[in-house]
Parts: structure tokens; C-alpha cells; sequence
């Protein structure tokens, strides 16, 4: 018997690992998409992602769910197109994630909210999903009896 225990995120992680190694270049890169960095976790039966978006105008974000594939992206740009640049540090342009949400997550009840530089999005646990008993009959047809002699 395996004794596993149950992990939730667990689903997450390998699209985790491949787009960690996907890490954005040390030069400025224009009209690339680059990975939006966040953090998940449970609190309670509720799952929390937080997406670091400092500087993204919050009417560039789009959110989408599609069989329970999330996909966020978001643009920051240069505030100051006109002018020379004289330091890049942060990178801007176009910012893309998507991760599998198991079916044990209510996608059709996701909230999200941008607040301090962060979006945040919330998913219920799926009630549909929840641990319930299963009642078993024990019921004989009259006709499914044989005598064997």
C-alpha cells in the first residue's frame, strides 16, 4: 500500500520546472513573451495564486480559463517612449503563464484582484469533487438464485 500524501498543487509543479527554465535574458528583448513569476498555496480548502505584476497597467491583463487551463498575460511598457533610455533593469514587453488547475478546483468560481503590484486569484475547492461515501446494495433477484445440485 502506498502511503503518499495527497498534494493538491501537485499538478503545477512540472509545468513549473519547464518554465523556470525559460529565465528571462539579462538584455532588453523586445516583443517577446516572458513568464509571469507567482507563487501558489493553500489556505483552508482555498487555492491562492499570486502573480507579481509591479508596473503592469491592470487594463492590460487578461485572464482566461479554458478545461481547466488558466492563462494570464499582461503588458508593461517603458513609461517614457519618447526619450533615451539611459538604464534597463526590469523587463518589459509582454508577460505570459499557464497552469493546469485539477478538476478538484472550481474554475467556474475563480475571483482575482490586482492590489500592490500583485494579482491575485483565488479558486475554491469544487465541492463536486469532495470526499463522500458511496452506499453499497446488497439486493438478490429471486431469478438470479440457482440451485446447484
Amino acid at each position: 500500500m502506498n502511503t503518499t500524501p495527497f498534494d493538491p498543487l501537485a499538478e503545477l509543479r512540472p509545468l513549473l520546472a519547464r518554465e523556470l527554465d525559460e529565465a528571462p535574458r539579462a538584455e532588453p528583448v523586445e516583443q517577446t513573451t516572458q513568464p509571469l513569476c507567482f507563487d501558489a498555496y493553500r489556505i483552508g480548502d482555498d487555492l491562492h495564486i499570486d502573480f507579481d505584476i509591479p508596473g503592469v497597467d491592470p487594463n492590460t491583463i487578461e485572464l482566461s480559463v479554458e478545461n481547466h487551463l488558466l492563462s494570464v498575460s499582461a503588458v508593461r511598457e517603458l513609461p517614457c517612449q519618447s526619450g533615451d533610455v539611459i538604464e534597463r533593469g526590469r523587463i518589459h514587453g509582454n508577460f505570459k503563464r499557464s497552469l493546469f488547475l485539477p478538476a478538484y478546483w472550481d474554475v467556474d468560481h475563480l475571483s482575482a484582484i490586482v492590489e500592490n503590484g500583485v494579482l491575485r486569484i483565488h479558486a475554491p475547492w469544487s465541492p463536486s469533487t469532495a470526499k463522500r461515501s458511496i452506499g453499497i446494495a446488497a439486493h438478490a433477484h429471486p431469478e438470479s438464485i440457482r440451485t446447484v445440485c
